[in-house]
């Protein structure tokens, strides 16, 4: 555009008037608003040369948030033309819901810049979604699991996950058994979201691969524990943490004598820890002392950390239910093996219901971190008086850890026979494990039962139940990890000088007579009526009832996670 008669001018803003005698024109240079998509560059696939697949994720699977994605994650290093032979890390969504799931990543990391977590360079969009990271890291998911699971590994990686936080934890340390905090500088991470910068070896959160273990975490050990010499927290090469001996070396120099061994200590054994057992047996496995650590292979007590309450079951996540009905639990009945609970549904959520489990955590986080610091420091002076040899024995030594109920709805029971409508809030009652059942009432009591007709009519499915159950261990060499510790030390391990050191107290050994004593078991009825007082008890009662016995007959049959 030209103006007569003028020169050297210049126009801000998005309008300008021009007057020329009585004529008045006005112009307005139309933009849209700034975005988050503004910030990167969008790259057409055509730019961009797939080198190797390096990791993938069924979105549906590794997600806490209650809306499932029927997607899946596909990772692969790439280059880009006209940026040279460096490598970018390619993440492209396939699915149903693809397009969806690169929207919630996009914006996930694109509102990020720092050094410490993946940095985005672009994205493409929407026929062929995908996100591009500058640099090619590797999973750190993929190294564990060539690792074999190493505990000393796994070490490892919570301390490079301390060094990352810094001083920007902002939460309390959180149980592994809990649900991830979104924050990336959190003080745990999902160990399948983190990722190994190549040229460096430090540590950085990124979207999630997959794990054939299932959801691990890593957890922060703490900064203040990293006492190297420079100040500077370092790191190892991809290449060096793959031998367990560097590893451990490494760990030896940098962290204090207590934050390393409790970095062992949250390295508990990464598979086979699931077994199904009969629906009819849950109340047996519900029983188990918290504060026992049990052989594995034949369920007798080997040792017991006396003078601390005994834990009492909880639930601590409901999975497969919509957000609005897990938010709607409600506790209607008190009881020690599992409680009533009661979930309330809308008309629309009947539409959506199908199988569903309740995860229930057996032991305390307290209880857990005082018995397995207390036994893994001892463990050895416990083997060698129950003369326990090394191949495979360590490892059947176990504490009580979680159970599971899944109610499977049932095939015949589809809303295709619904008769009636329903047109108010309806609730489902769980009953407690020793008389389990799942039921439909229009009472929020729960005290008058839909009868089977009336189920049938509105279209309410029924459900069948069955159980699984984990155990907590530790892998050989976790075991080896802590005697290489304790003598690099001077600490003899057949002795409790290493606990001593360390202010833990001393575990209880359960003998042969101990474990067998039949004038110690009590009826069954009898344990249940006085259960409360002996557990409030402050004596050091060693009880071990007829049912704990009698679980020795399980038929357990390990499964995958």
């Amino acid at each position: 555009m030209s103006f007569r008669y003028a020169s050297d001018m210049k126009f801000y803003g998005s309008t300008f008037t021009n007057i020329g005698g009585s004529q008045y024109n006005f112009y307005y240079l139309h933009s849209k608003p700034q975005s988050i998509w503004d910030n990167y560059e969008r790259i057409i696939p055509g730019k961009v040369l797939l080198k190797r697949r390096i990791a993938e994720a069924p979105i549906e699977q590794d997600e806490h948030e209650s809306t499932k994605l029927q997607a899946c994650r596909i990772f692969s290093v790439a280059e880009i033309t006209d940026r040279g032979t460096r490598d970018f890390l390619h993440v492209g969504y396939r699915g149903e819901h693809a397009f969806e799931a690169f929207q919630r990543d996009f914006h996930k990391f694109g509102l990020i810049k720092d050094v410490n977590v993946m940095q985005l360079s672009g994205y493409n969009e929407p026929i062929l979604p995908a996100l591009i990271f500058h640099q090619a890291p590797v999973p750190a998911a993929n190294v564990f699991q060539g690792s074999q699971y190493s505990p000393i590994l796994y070490v490892y990686f919570c301390h490079q996950l301390s060094g990352k936080i810094g001083n920007r934890v902002v939460s309390s340390l959180p149980t592994p058994l809990l649900s991830n905090n979104e924050d990336p500088f959190s003080c745990s991470k999902v160990l399948s979201e983190l990722w190994i910068d190549s040229s460096d070896g430090s540590l950085r959160p990124g979207p999630r691969v997959t794990m054939k273990i299932g959801t691990h975490w890593a957890v922060s050990l703490g900064k203040e524990n990293d006492r190297s010499m420079t100040g500077q927290h370092s790191s190892l090469t991809i290449n060096a943490i793959q031998d367990d001996q560097i590893v451990f070396n490494f760990l030896f120099e940098h962290l204090e004598t207590r934050t390393f061994f409790k970095g062992i200590c949250l390295a508990t054994k990464a598979v086979d820890q699931w077994v199904s057992i009969p629906i009819e047996e849950a109340l047996s496995v519900l029983s188990f002392d918290t504060r026992t650590i049990y052989k594995q292979s034949t369920l007798e007590a080997a040792a017991q950390l006396l003078g601390i309450k005994e834990s009492q079951p909880y639930l601590y996540k409901v999975m497969g239910l919509p957000a609005a009905v897990q938010k709607s639990k409600l506790i209607t009945e008190d009881g020690f093996w599992l409680p009533r609970r009661r979930f309330t549904f809308q008309p629309q959520d009947i539409n959506v219901l199908g199988d569903f489990s309740l995860r229930y955590t057996l032991i305390s986080q307290e209880t857990l971190v005082a018995i397995t610091e207390t036994w893994l420091s001892q463990a050895h002076m416990v083997f060698d008086q129950l003369s326990i040899q090394k191949d495979g024995g360590p490892e059947d030594y176990s504490l009580p850890g979680m159970f599971r109920l899944y109610l499977d709805r049932k095939t015949d029971d589809t809303v295709v026979h619904r008769e009636a409508a329903l047109n108010q809030p309806i609730y489902l009652f769980i009953s407690p494990i020793s008389d389990l059942r799942a039921y439909w009432t229009l009472d929020g009591q729960g005290e008058q039962e839909l009868s089977e007709e009336l189920r049938r009519t509105l279209g309410l499915p029924s459900f069948t139940f069955s159980a699984r159950f984990m155990w907590i261990s530790w892998d050989q060499r976790a075991y080896d990890a802590i005697k290489k510790l304790q003598i690099r030390k001077g600490f003899d391990p057949s002795t409790t000088e290493f606990a001593d050191s360390l202010g833990y107290s001393h575990l209880k050994v359960v003998d042969d007579q101990d474990r067998f004593h039949d004038e110690v078991l009590v009826e069954q009825d009898s344990f249940e009526g006085n259960l409360t007082t002996l557990l409030g008890s402050e004596e050091e009662i060693v009880l071990y009832p007829r049912r704990r016995k009698a679980a020795r007959s399980l038929q357990m049959t390990v499964l995958p996670l």
